[in-house]
């Protein structure tokens, strides 16, 4: 696992709790553009910017981002807490 990449996507997720949605939405890019084949962060990087995505009113593109994200494997690699 590319920890950048990892780290990236984790800001990205703490950006977006805080509502800065912009720099939220650039650290998540930036991890999926740092690891593009790793399963372990790229659907959280995808599902975070679907979030932002969402929140910014780019519908569109969130559910775009969305979809990926699961065909990835969030919903076996996220601890929904079940």
């Amino acid at each position: 696992m590319n920890v950048l990449a990892s780290a990236y996507a984790n800001r990205s997720l703490a950006l977006a709790d805080l509502g800065r949605l912009d720099e939220s939405l650039d650290d998540a890019t930036k991890a999926i553009e740092l690891e593009p084949t790793d399963v372990n962060v790229l659907p959280r990087a995808y599902a975070v910017r679907a979030l932002a995505q969402a929140a910014l009113g780019r519908d569109a593109e969130a559910e775009a981002d969305l979809a990926e994200a699961i065909e990835l494997g969030l919903m076996e690699t996220c601890d929904f807490g079940t």
